[in-house]
C-alpha cells in the first residue's frame, strides 16, 4: 500500500505541475522583465537618473506590475491546484485514492507555495549576482534586497491562504476568485461601510480617527503604500501576516476534513453556512444603499429609500448565488426576517439605547485630552515625533469637558450631511490605558465656539498641533522664503537657522491661530523626513526684527517699494470664467473697483488683511512692480482695512 500511495503522490505532483507550473513560469518571467532587466537596463543607459521614492526602492522597479502579480498569481495558483475540488468528476475520483484528506491537503498547499515562491528566491539571486559583481548602490542595497524577498514571500503566502480558505467554501473556481478579493478587501470595505452609515444615525462617531489612521492596515490591498513605500515594516505586522496565513490554512484544512464530496459546482459547500452568507451580502448591499444614496441625495428620506432598494437587490443576488438560479422570486421570508432584525439595529442607535452620544469620561479617569481640527496631520505628526503632551491639568481638562458637553448638545444628526461642516476630533488618554474618541461636525468659524478658541490659543494646543514645535531645530540645513516667485530667500547658516526657528515658536505662541498681513512662504528644509511649510508675515516680530537686522527683510518680505497698486472689488462669479488679469482690467467696471496706490493704504493692507478663502466677499489684486499678472485673493467684510468697507458700502 505504500508503494501504491507514493505512486499516487507522485502523479498528483506530476498533474500539478501540468495545471499551475505555467503560472509559475509567467511569474518568474514577469519579474525577471520588471525588476531584474529593468535595474540593468538603468545601468546600461550613460547618466541614467532614478530619482528613489520609495524607503523600499526595488519595489518602484514596476511597481505597477509588481502589484498586480502580487495578487493575481496566488489567486489563480489557489484556484487551479484546488481544482479538482470543483469539478464533481476529478473530486470523486481524487477522494477515491487510498489518501487521506489531510496528507492530500498539505501536498497541493506545499507544492502550491513552493510554486509562488521559486520565482521571488530565483529573481532575488539574480539580483545578489547583479549587486556583487555591478555598482547598484544607487538603486538598492543588500538590505533592502532581503526585505524585498521576504515581504513578497510573505504577501504571496497570505493571499494564497486565503483564496485556499475560499476555496474550500465554495464549489466554484470563479467565486472562489472574486470572492478573495473581496475578501481582502472586506475589513476596510464593511468597516468603512459601517462608520459612515452609523455617522447618519449617531452623533460622535470619530470617523477620521478610524478611516484615516487605522482602517488602511486592515488590509494587504490599502496597507500597500505603508509597506512598500515606507521604512520598514514593524516586525509585529509582518509576524501578524505570518501568523494568519497559519491560522487560514489550518482554518481551511478543517474545512476539507468537513466537506461533503458533493458540494463540487455548488456556490457554498456548507448547508449552514447559507443563510449566514445570504444575511450577510443583503446586510453589506443593504449599507452600500445607505451611503450611496447619503452622499448623493443628502436626505433621510432617501437614505431609508436607499436601504430598501440596495437590500432588494443584494438579497435578490445571494439567492440567485446559492441556488445558481434566477427563479427566486418566491422565497422572502429570510429578507422579512432580515428587515425586522435591521429595523431594530436603527432603532437601538437612533434612540442612544448605549448612551454612547451622551458619553463624556469622568474627570479623574482622565489623564490627558487632545482637541484636534486635523486628525490626519495629528497622526502623521505623532508618527514622526512622537507623542505629545496634550491638557493635563485639572482647568484644562474641565474646559474640554465643557466643550465636550456643548458640541453634544448643539450637534445634529443632519450636520454630517452639511457640506460647509469643519470636524472636531476629542481624544481622550484616560487613566487605565484606553483611549476614548468623539468627533463632531462644526459650521462656521472657530471663534464662534468661544471655549474651542480659547483652548486653541493656548501654548499647550499650539505645541502639540504645529509641527514647528515638534522638530529638532538643530537638524534642520536650510529656510528659504519666497514671495509667488518675485522674490526668494535661503539661510544656510546653522545658527541663523536654529535663531530663525526659536524666534518663530516664540512669535508663535504670542499670536492668535489665525494672522493678518501678507504671507510669505516660508520653508524648513530637514534631512530624511518631509519639509515643514510655514507662513511669515509682518506680525511675527520676533523674526521680522532679525531679519531687519541681518539687513534681510526687503529680500524675504514684500514691502510697498515692491508693490504697483492693489484693486479691491466685491466678488462675482464672472471670477470663475475669466482670467485674473482680463477680469481685474477689462471686464469688472471702473465704478466697481477700488484701486489704491497710497502708501499709507497700501502699508495696512500689507501688514493686516488677512487671505480668506470660506468668505469670499471681496476680490484683491496685488499688482507687483514689473509683474504683469496680478495676485488675487479673497477677503471678507470684517477683515478689509476700514476705508475698503466704507468705500463699498
Amino acid at each position: 500500500m505504500r508503494s501504491k500511495t507514493s505512486w499516487y503522490n507522485h502523479e498528483m505532483m506530476k498533474q500539478n505541475f501540468r495545471q499551475v507550473g505555467w503560472i509559475s513560469l509567467v511569474y518568474f518571467v514577469s519579474i525577471l522583465l520588471a525588476v531584474v532587466l529593468n535595474v540593468l537596463m538603468k545601468l546600461d543607459v550613460e547618466d541614467s537618473y532614478f530619482e528613489i521614492y520609495y524607503d523600499q526602492p526595488i519595489f518602484q522597479f514596476s511597481e505597477v506590475i509588481q502589484v498586480l502579480l502580487l495578487f493575481a498569481a496566488p489567486v489563480f495558483m489557489a484556484m487551479f491546484i484546488l481544482r479538482y475540488l470543483h469539478q464533481k468528476d476529478a473530486s470523486d475520483f481524487i477522494h477515491s485514492l487510498p489518501i487521506t484528506r489531510s496528507k492530500l491537503f498539505w501536498q497541493q498547499v506545499g507544492f502550491g507555495l513552493v510554486a509562488l515562491w521559486l520565482p521571488i528566491v530565483l529573481n532575488g539571486i539574480l539580483l545578489g549576482i547583479i549587486y556583487n559583481f555591478l555598482d547598484v548602490s544607487q538603486f538598492f542595497t543588500i538590505n533592502h534586497l532581503f526585505y524585498w524577498l521576504s515581504l513578497t514571500i510573505i504577501l504571496l503566502s497570505f493571499v494564497f491562504s486565503v483564496s485556499i480558505v475560499i476555496g474550500m467554501i465554495t464549489g466554484i473556481s470563479i467565486i472562489q476568485g472574486i470572492f478573495t478579493y473581496i475578501f481582502l478587501f472586506f475589513p476596510v470595505g464593511f468597516t468603512t461601510l459601517v462608520i459612515f452609515n452609523l455617522n447618519f444615525g449617531m452623533i460622535g462617531i470619530p470617523e477620521s480617527y478610524f478611516i484615516d489612521d487605522r482602517i488602511a492596515h486592515f488590509s494587504p490591498i490599502t496597507d500597500l503604500g505603508n509597506l512598500f513605500m515606507f521604512d520598514k515594516a514593524p516586525t509585529f505586522k509582518l509576524v501578524a501576516y505570518i501568523a494568519l496565513t497559519v491560522i487560514l490554512l489550518l482554518f481551511a484544512l478543517l474545512l476539507y476534513k468537513k466537506r461533503p464530496v458533493e458540494a463540487a459546482s455548488q456556490a457554498i459547500a456548507f448547508k449552514k453556512l447559507k443563510p449566514i452568507f445570504i444575511y450577510s451580502f443583503t446586510f453589506c448591499f443593504t449599507l452600500v444603499g445607505g451611503f450611496y444614496f447619503g452622499y448623493i441625495q443628502q436626505s433621510y428620506q432617501w437614505i431609508i429609500i436607499g436601504y430598501i432598494i440596495f437590500s432588494l437587490i443584494g438579497y435578490f443576488i445571494s439567492q440567485v448565488i446559492v441556488q445558481k438560479s434566477w427563479r427566486v422570486f418566491t422565497t422572502w421570508r429570510e429578507y422579512g426576517y432580515f428587515m425586522i432584525g435591521f429595523t431594530c439595529l436603527i432603532m437601538v442607535i437612533l434612540f442612544d439605547l448605549t448612551g454612547f452620544e451622551s458619553r463624556i469620561p469622568k474627570t479623574e479617569n482622565i489623564e490627558s485630552v487632545y482637541v484636534i481640527d486635523d486628525m490626519y496631520g495629528f497622526v502623521e505628526r505623532e508618527q514622526l515625533y512622537g507623542e505629545a503632551q496634550g491638557f493635563n491639568t485639572l482647568d484644562d481638562i474641565e474646559v474640554v469637558q465643557k466643550l465636550h458637553q456643548e458640541l453634544i448638545d448643539q450637534a445634529g444628526r443632519g450636520h454630517f450631511l452639511l457640506h460647509d461642516h469643519s470636524g472636531l476630533t476629542l481624544r481622550y488618554q484616560l487613566k487605565n490605558g484606553k483611549t476614548f474618541v468623539r468627533e463632531y461636525y462644526i459650521t462656521g468659524n472657530q471663534a464662534d465656539y468661544p471655549l474651542l478658541y480659547n483652548l486653541m490659543q493656548t501654548e499647550t494646543y499650539k505645541k502639540y498641533s504645529e509641527p514647528i514645535f515638534r522638530i529638532d531645530e538643530a537638524s534642520a540645513y536650510r529656510i528659504s522664503f519666497t514671495n509667488y516667485d518675485y522674490k526668494e530667500l535661503v539661510i544656510s547658516e546653522r545658527e541663523q537657522v536654529v535663531e530663525l526657528i526659536n524666534r518663530y515658536r516664540e512669535d508663535r505662541l504670542n499670536l492668535p491661530s489665525q494672522e493678518g498681513g501678507f504671507m510669505t512662504d516660508m520653508e524648513i528644509h530637514l534631512p530624511n523626513q518631509e519639509n515643514i511649510y510655514l507662513n511669515l508675515t509682518p506680525e511675527y516680530e520676533g523674526v521680522i526684527s532679525w531679519l531687519e537686522q541681518e539687513g534681510l527683510y526687503n529680500q524675504a518680505m514684500i514691502t510697498i517699494d515692491d508693490v504697483e497698486k492693489v484693486i479691491f472689488a466685491e466678488f462675482t462669479e464672472d471670477y470663475y470664467n475669466y482670467s485674473d488679469q482680463e477680469l481685474f482690467e477689462h471686464v469688472l467696471p471702473e465704478q466697481d473697483k477700488m484701486t489704491i496706490t497710497d502708501d499709507d493704504q497700501l502699508e495696512v493692507i500689507l501688514n493686516y488683511l488677512y487671505e480668506e478663502y470660506d468668505e469670499a466677499e471681496y476680490m484683491v489684486a496685488i499688482y507687483l512692480k514689473g509683474y504683469t499678472y496680478p495676485y488675487v485673493f479673497f477677503s471678507e467684510s470684517e477683515t478689509v482695512p476700514s476705508f475698503v468697507y466704507d468705500y463699498f458700502n
